[in-house]
């Protein structure tokens, strides 16, 4: 089923109002929750985000195979007794591993605290990865109207619980925790009301159902895999920061992290549209809009540093508590280029691809980097070289897969890559050495005179948008 430049438009108008609000939503989880819990209350609720991001693993890939295989096709095409027999399996699945994931918090952990978030994670990790199984179909199936909404109503349901936990000033970290679990229900009530025909059908048979089983797992395990080594990638840094130097220290890195994270998130949502979009287009337009694409993201992303000064100025003025994260976050921010070009573009196109056996393989390699220099920086009791791995190892991520698409379709990246790495570094630099506005002149500088130098770039991506507005 074709998709037109209009529908295409349509769809990344809903994802980007969903986004809206999950904006307002990482404003005020990266802004007021750690101004009201504390630093070690923040530490908790933080250390609870970082497990539940690890709960896609728990799927073994059947969804990313669901995506994979069935991506870009029209509903109608897909048996829904398929894809009931395939919820089935995964609920059965989710529930076992969420009592074992229960068991081993009441009877292995001492931690009082990380015990309850444990709990509260096995909790989630039900309710998310079966609201995934609907986000999944909806997406492959190009319904992003109803992805949008049941984003929306997880987003809009935490938004109100976290107002009435503002107004009342609640410091129990506890609490924030327990609903953000409820908000996950109510996106999933309303993935299963618009699901009703796959969930309310008849099942295939056992055997025909694992049989179908086993074939999303070979075809989406490499690709979940693959995406747990690009997860762990900063995950490794981030669970040895906090075994090394205490829950307080990875609250701190944990807000540089939802710092950069901000900055990503209305962009890195593009890849949900793009997907199915272009798996549907040859390979000339899919060269077409890498190339766009990647440029179009050199220079928004490279620009995102310029917005460093307001950042300070705002954590000196409103979080004083956490002022160690303005050096973290310099250090840290130049994962908004590399890792956002990887969310946005790169592994879209090594799906769309089919090289998920590379993609895995990169990520892989990235992995043994930081792990190997973190346990260096752990050993040194050197909390910088540790974050300064996890950043060089998802920068050298970025830049292998580029050099490879590039070569796929006959580009050379190579001024690119150079151009990357030297604003990158020029902005790690200039921000720890000097002031944050005399930085941030010396950078502008040198970011105006990399426009002029790719001006012939500028000029193709505003001929593309033209062009596709004609459409």
């Amino acid at each position: 089923m074709k998709q037109s430049a209009k529908e295409a438009i349509l769809n990344f108008s809903y994802v980007f109002l969903s986004q809206g609000f999950s904006l307002i939503l990482s404003i005020s989880m990266s802004f007021i929750v750690p101004k009201i819990l504390g630093i070690e209350g923040f530490g908790y609720w933080q250390f609870f985000l970082f497990l539940s991001s690890y709960v896609g693993f728990f799927h073994l890939g059947l969804l990313d195979g669901i995506y994979l295989r069935y991506g870009g096709k029209s509903f109608s095409d897909v048996n829904n007794t398929l894809l009931h027999s395939q919820f089935r399996i995964l609920f059965a699945l989710e529930l076992i591993v969420g009592l074992f994931v229960t068991l081993f918090a009441l009877f292995c952990s001492n931690d009082p605290h990380k015990k309850s978030i444990l709990i509260f994670a096995s909790i989630y990790l039900i309710l998310s990865n079966l609201s995934t199984f609907f986000g999944t179909v909806f997406q492959a199936f190009n319904k992003m109207k109803l992805f949008s909404i049941s984003t929306v109503i997880d987003k809009v349901v935490f938004l109100v619980f976290l107002f009435f936990l503002f107004s009342f000033q609640v410091k129990n970290s506890e609490y924030y925790i327990f609903f953000y679990v409820i908000a996950r229900l109510f996106g999933l009530i309303y993935a299963i009301y618009q699901g009703k025909a796959i969930l309310f059908t008849k099942a295939l048979d056992l055997k025909k159902s694992l049989i179908e089983f086993k074939e999303n797992i070979s075809v989406g395990s490499l690709l979940m895999l693959s995406n747990i080594a690009g997860m762990l990638v900063l995950g490794v840094g981030r669970y040895l920061i906090e075994k090394t130097w205490g829950i307080v220290i990875f609250g701190k890195i944990s807000l540089s992290l939802s710092l950069t994270a901000f900055f990503l998130l209305f962009i890195s949502q593009v890849s949900i549209v793009l997907f199915p979009l272009l798996i549907q287009r040859g390979s000339e337009q899919q060269k077409k809009v890498y190339v766009v694409g990647l440029d179009f993201l050199n220079i928004i992303l490279n620009g995102i540093f310029l917005f460093f000064p307001i950042v300070v100025l705002f954590i000196k003025v409103w979080l004083p508590s956490y002022t160690d994260s303005i050096t973290y976050f310099v250090i840290l921010l130049p994962l908004c280029l590399f890792d956002g070009k990887m969310q946005i573009l790169f592994s879209t196109y090594m799906k769309i691809l089919r090289k998920e056996k590379l993609l895995l393989l990169f990520n892989i390699i990235s992995l043994v980097i930081v792990t190997l220099f973190s346990i260096i920086g752990v050993m040194m009791k050197n909390l910088n070289f540790v974050l300064f791995s996890m950043t060089i190892a998802v920068a050298i991520r970025s830049i292998i897969i580029e050099t490879y698409l590039s070569n796929f379709f006959g580009l050379s990246s190579f001024k690119k890559t150079v151009y990357n790495i030297f604003l990158s570094v020029l902005f790690c630099y200039v921000m720890i050495a000097f002031e944050p506005i005399k930085g941030f002149v010396v950078f502008l500088s040198f970011y105006v005179l990399y426009l002029i130098l790719i001006k012939k770039e500028i000029i193709h991506i505003v001929s593309f948008i033209k062009e596709l507005k004609a459409k």
